[in-house]
């Protein structure tokens, strides 16, 4: 259990001075107004956001990233949305991040929850500096009864208490960045540490400048002492109403702002998908392991029909279309980098039927490293010889294929099988 927290609480001073510094008189209170307004008051808007993820053995190691990731963060009606360039629909933000430290709430509902929710305790710490600017340190405690910050690590989760610091620019009173740390941290979670660091500045979005965060920082460390950092940042922010879509530049599709209602378009007399169908697929086009990137188009050829209730519902050669989620390279013990894939439709009778499904075997070529759940130490003289990799459990909805790079590109014909996990009509709606 993390006791560090509760030495950092002890430390506070609260109520209008700290340690004999003075406060401004009503600087607080001017100040709460003005956020409160500001975060209450946000227009509906999606910017991209892009985290880069590194990780470490332990804090006496150097920083090795890890992998990159690009989607749509949104809010609307108050709640953060996600989802992937071009699409419509709304994705939960652990199908896209797939393995790897993930956080939400950067957004704006952090925010809320420390100015608005007025859950937490806040004393005056003295002036500061903060890009270049002048400004005015507060900290703050939020106990654990009156939290909604949960920590998880796999099936493992508890909603903790966290405390922080916020600066608050002297001259304008815009909150200019804001600190958190979690702290009593449950044993059970595995996790010893959570710190996240929120980056704000003035964002035009739509004829208004809004406060929003434009970086943010997250690390965390787990109790056998392994480390994460994200870095993020968010970019291009635009407003949107309930029929406007919204561009991004370097995206070729238009996402829009708001995914459609299921149910809206008329019914077509396409054949859903049964749980268990198995796909058997061949990558359309190379991958350069040197340069794919998350949100890079992928496409695949059915290599056989595919049979529901012993007849042939979709044709061989049909294309499978998806994109790149994940990225992870690695040097030891060999080079290798690691590829997340998510198809997410097939084109068959001139439409386009969607998908979800999720990669359960890789053919068996030079590059491939072989991923399984253990090691098997059994010797089988009919075994093919080749280098296998111990790996967690790959995310529900994608395909991992981890490549030897010193053996170039990731083929084109490629063959991965795919299985059918949940049942989709042709508007998109579980059936």
């Amino acid at each position: 259990m993390r006791t560090a927290g509760l030495g950092l609480l002890a430390a506070m001073c609260w109520g209008s001075t700290l340690c004999g510094a003075d406060e401004p008189p009503g600087l607080l209170e001017r100040f709460l107004d003005r956020i409160r307004g500001e975060l209450t008051r946000l227009p509906d808007y999606v910017c991209l956001q892009e985290i880069e993820r590194y990780g470490r053995a332990s804090s006496e190691k150097s920083w090795q990233k890890e992998d990159a990731l690009r989607f749509v963060v949104g809010l609307a009606g108050g709640k953060e949305v996600y989802t992937k360039a071009g699409e419509r629909q709304v994705r939960p933000l652990v199908e896209m991040a797939g393995q790897g430290t993930i956080s939400n709430g950067q957004f704006g509902l952090m925010a809320r929850h420390v100015f608005v929710g007025r859950s937490a305790r806040i004393g005056y710490r003295g002036e500061s500096e903060r890009a270049g600017r002048k400004a005015l340190e507060y900290e703050f405690d939020v106990r654990q009864d009156q939290s909604a910050y949960e920590l998880r690590r796999g099936r493992e989760g508890a909603v903790v208490a966290f405390q922080g610091a916020f600066h608050v620019d002297a001259e304008t009173l815009d909150l200019l960045e804001l600190e958190v740390q979690a702290y009593d941290i449950p044993e059970e979670v595995g996790l010893a540490q959570a710190d996240t660091k929120l980056t704000y500045r003035r964002v035009a979005v739509g004829e208004s400048q809004v406060l929003l965060p434009v970086a943010a920082t997250l690390t965390v460390t787990g109790t056998d002492g392994f480390e994460s950092l994200n870095r993020a940042r968010l970019s291009q922010c635009r407003q949107f109403s309930a029929l406007s879509t919204v561009k991004f530049e370097g995206v070729d599709e238009e996402t829009p702002a708001v995914p459609e209602a299921v149910g809206t378009k008329p019914a077509s007399a396409r054949t859903a998908l049964p749980v268990g169908t198995l796909l058997d697929v061949a990558l359309e086009a190379p991958l350069d392991p040197q340069s794919v990137q998350p949100g890079d188009n992928v496409r695949a050829r059915l290599t056989r029909p595919v049979n529901v209730d012993g007849e042939a519902v979709i044709p061989e050669g049909a294309m499978v279309s998806g994109s790149v989620v994940r990225v992870k390279r690695e040097s030891v013990p060999i080079p290798v980098c690691e590829v997340s894939l998510a198809f997410e439709t097939i084109e068959t009778a001139g439409e386009s039927l969607p998908l979800k499904a999720t990669m359960v075997d890789v053919g068996r070529t030079t590059g491939v490293v072989t991923q399984s759940k253990r090691m098997d130490p059994t010797f089988d003289r009919k075994a093919k010889p080749g280098l296998n990799m111990l790996v967690r459990e790959v995310q529900q909805g994608q395909g991992v294929l981890v490549w030897d790079t010193r053996r170039g590109t990731i083929p084109r014909g490629l063959k991965m099988k795919w299985r059918v996990y949940d049942e989709v009509s042709a508007q998109g709606g579980r059936r």
